[in-house]
């Protein structure tokens, strides 16, 4: 069968397409390949330090970088080499916030006003931030994102498609963020003697956990 230049352009338009997509979901295989093992060798640190509780001043700490090193230190929060210290910033209007770029391994994290009510939910804050978030892999979440994505963009089409309705409403759950979420929120729950967390924070955290994160605005 010879193929004449219309078969040949159509079969160089497809490559070209698909090439790019297949280089992508390539690139992200090999960097959760790499993330993979390093994840686990942390996750037995992290068992260790649950275990261990702090004692703490009964007073507020101080919005304050200072006190945020000396949370730090105190709780021996462990902080990779990838993961910027953190700061303070008062713009901020929930705990604790993580942010990178997809392919880069540094990440900057900021801690807000709320963090600050005691110095356990500032030491949980800032494990929940640096502990977890700082050594997941933001390449693992989009990917997730990404996948679940067009899993229920297909979906949410063919049942336009099938009853012919204009106001089915489409949302896109971001189940990657939801799940890198959920471990940081379970890592504070598991690890509230060492922070020695009031009932209220438990309390909160186990409400977050079970209800906020399968919201849109997370």
């Amino acid at each position: 069968m010879k193929l004449n230049k219309t078969n040949k352009t159509d079969i160089f338009y497809t490559l070209f397409k698909i090439v790019p997509f297949i280089l992508f979901l390539s690139i992200m295989f090999y960097c959760l390949i790499l993330n993979y093992n390093e994840k686990n060798q942390y996750k037995i640190m992290q068992e260790n330090l649950i275990e261990v509780p702090v004692l703490y001043p009964s007073t507020a700490p101080e919005k304050n970088n200072q006190c945020i090193l000396l949370a730090m230190a105190l709780f021996s929060i462990d902080k990779n080499k990838n993961s910027m210290q953190p700061v303070y910033d008062p713009s901020l209007n929930v705990r604790g916030l993580t942010s990178g770029m997809i392919f880069s391994p540094k990440k900057n994290i900021y801690i807000g006003d709320e963090a600050f009510e005691n110095w356990g939910l500032l030491g949980s804050t800032l494990a929940h931030e640096v502990e977890i978030h700082g050594n997941q892999s933001f390449v693992e979440i989009e990917f997730i994102n990404f996948l679940y994505h067009y899993v229920y963009e297909f979906k949410y089409n063919l049942l336009l498609h099938l009853i012919n309705k204009s106001d089915v409403q489409y949302k896109n759950k971001k189940i990657g963020t939801i799940k890198a979420e959920k471990e940081a929120y379970k890592y504070e729950l598991k690890s509230k003697n060492r922070f020695s967390l009031n009932a209220q924070n438990e309390k909160s955290l186990q409400y977050i956990l079970e209800n906020k994160l399968y919201e849109n605005d997370i």
